[in-house]
């Protein structure tokens, strides 16, 4: 796959495990791929079963606000959150957005990916199309809550520059 997709210039990050699914020789194979391509971060494992390896921790959260533990050698992120129509215990997108922007103003997390923004066929629970192709959310709410995420982490880089 490195060989295959390196030379594409949007691809910063090399997962190696998500959610475990296979894992094994973590440290090993995550030195072998630093090593054959220095140019990209490893996130050595996306969720579940994390070593001190790579440069990114990478937790999997689905609570409200998501969290993500501190490192002090390694990016922190959600790298995956949200699912809006499932098992959502009344939160709503919006509700998700305003926890996310509220954690990366107040805490150490330096990324988060929303998941299931659009899934309608295995788990139904995207955000944005339902089985009958309705939006259960407005865009206009998702670019405001993107909005306040980039606006959150600005912030956190303005107060940390000085």
């Amino acid at each position: 796959m490195i060989d295959g997709r390196g030379n594409h210039p949007c691809i910063v990050t090399w997962i190696l495990f998500n959610e475990s699914w296979g894992q094994y020789d973590t440290f090993r194979l995550t030195d072998w791929i630093k090593q054959y391509d220095p140019s990209r971060l490893v996130d050595s494992v996306s969720g579940f079963v994390d070593y001190p390896a790579g440069d990114i921790h990478d937790r999997h959260d689905y609570g409200n606000p998501p969290s993500a533990p501190a490192q002090d050698n390694r990016v922190s992120i959600v790298g995956e959150f949200g699912a809006v129509g499932h098992e959502n215990n009344g939160k709503t997108f919006t509700d998700e957005m305003q926890g996310v922007a509220a954690l990366v103003k107040a805490s150490h997390i330096n990324g988060t990916i929303y998941t299931a923004l659009s899934d309608e066929e295995q788990e139904r629970d995207g955000a944005l199309l339902s089985a009958e192709r309705n939006p259960q959310v407005d865009p206009a709410v998702i670019a405001a809550g993107n909005k306040a995420i980039r606006d959150a982490g600005a912030a956190d880089e303005a107060a940390t520059a000085h």
